[in-house]
């Protein structure tokens, strides 16, 4: 594909690919956590990474740009062992957990948006995708951060 250099193809390729691991990591966690809001979050959270990669690979594609094999290696995830959501007590491994993804697709997201991208349809629907990601972490901290408020 012309239209797309190949550090932009990169780009595009490990983000689609991070939103593919994403989906599997939160998955993983809303099936662990005991917090039903929290659970629901990171479900839909899940169900977002799914929805927006899959967006992403049809509107690349109908761009003409033909995608490489994107599968990750199942042993590449995000989810690091030591990850437990069963105390009681703050937990700051879940903290860490969606911090880091929240860092990770914010900086990918934005490394792309700030090339020259010759289809402007792919950059209205990745800012849309972003700002809907955004606000989704934004809900998951405060779901996090509201588990361990005082009552006044």
């Amino acid at each position: 594909m012309e239209q797309f250099n190949s550090v932009i193809i990169n780009k595009f390729l490990g983000l689609v690919g991070y939103l593919h691991q994403t989906k599997d990591a939160f998955e993983i966690v809303a099936d662990e956590i005991e917090d039903r809001n929290l659970k629901i979050a990171f479900d839909g959270l899940s169900g977002e990474s799914l929805q927006y990669a899959n967006e992403l690979s049809s509107q690349l594609n109908a761009a003409g740009f033909s995608w490489i094999n994107t599968s990750l290696n199942p042993s590449d995830s995000l989810v690091p062992e030591w990850f437990e959501t069963s105390s009681g007590k703050r937990n700051d491994e879940l903290q860490l957990l969606y911090t880091s993804s929240e860092n990770r697709i914010i900086t990918a997201y934005r490394e792309i948006l700030n090339e020259c991208l010759p289809v402007p349809a792919i950059r209205e629907l990745m800012t849309l995708q972003l700002n809907a990601l955004v606000h989704s972490f934004i809900k998951i901290r405060m779901l996090d951060v509201s588990r361990y408020a005082q009552p006044i």
